[in-house]
Formats: structure tokens, sequence, C-alpha cells
């Protein structure tokens, strides 16, 4: 999810029983809340296993519902980016790891899927682009040991053509 979209989610946005959120717009800070920059916007991301208990004890910490933020300064003002930033680098750096934004983060994920085989098409519907050259383009980066990886199931599906 972009940042902009994380300030615009409301608590009805988000069902854990399933595990997925609904993207319906994001907050910019000039032109307020929008309804997102294509219909591609609108989409279900599904929270894995792992992660659903912590927007679960968010929402119960700050007693939000229904069309409340989930991530605002208030219910009703959305979050600062700066201070994103800020908790996010100190995080990264409590941890030891060099410290990246977001929007690298969003890079990480898109390219954490592709390697785990993920399909680029279904990729593409999780971080809400138009077309799916545009996510293998601009937001998938070779991760460590991508190209052996590649090199290997090249070879393997050779080695399977030749004796079939």
């Amino acid at each position: 999810m972009r940042s902009g979209e994380l300030r615009a989610l409301h608590v009805d946005d988000v069902d854990l029983d399933v595990g997925a959120i609904f993207v319906r717009g994001s907050i910019d800070d000039e032109e307020g809340e929008q309804d997102g920059k294509t219909p591609a916007a609108h989409r279900t991301v599904p929270i894995i296993p792992e992660l659903r208990p912590f927007p679960l004890a968010h929402v119960m910490a700050t007693g939000r519902r229904g069309s409340e933020l989930v991530f605002g300064r208030t219910a009703t003002v959305p979050f600062l980016r700066s201070t994103v930033r800020s908790r996010a680098r100190k995080a990264w750096t409590a941890a030891g790891e060099t410290p990246i934004t977001m929007h690298q983060m969003r890079h990480t994920n898109a390219s954490t899927m592709i390697a785990a085989g993920v399909d680029p098409g279904e990729v593409m519907r999780r971080i809400g682009h138009a077309n799916v050259s545009q996510t293998i383009d601009r937001y998938t980066h070779a991760l460590s040991g991508a190209e052996a990886d590649t090199a290997r199931m090249v070879q393997a599906y050779l080695d399977a053509r030749v004796e079939s």
C-alpha cells in the first residue's frame, strides 16, 4: 500500500476475519482525500496471518470504529508522513538495519512476491497498478540470488522438455 492509502484507511476497510484490507482511496497533503489514481487503485489486499494481530491490537488500543481512521493522529485527522518516516527510521536503526523508505518497502514487497513465484498479474492487482508492465518494469528489483534461481528454473524447464 502507498502511504496515502494508509493515511485514508478506515476501520471499516479492514476485515481481520478474512484477513483483507479494502483500499478505497488515499489522502494527499494538498488535494485532501481522493478516490484513487486509476480504477486499479480500488482493490483488496490480503493480510498474511502473521501480520493480522498488529492492526487488531492497534484498533483495540485506539478504540476506533467504523469510518474512523485506523492510523490517524486522531480518529479524523490523518497521520503526518514525516512522523512515519521518523518512527520507521528509529525502528530500523534500533534493529541494526539500514533504514529504507516506505516506497522502497513497496518495491521490496513486489520483488519478494515475484521471487516467491506469485503471478505478476496478481502482484499488479495487489499493489494497485493498471498494467503488469508497470509492475515488472518499475517496481521489481532482483533480490539476492535471484539470478541464480532464474538460471536454475530455466535449466530445469529445459531439462524437463528434453526428457519428454
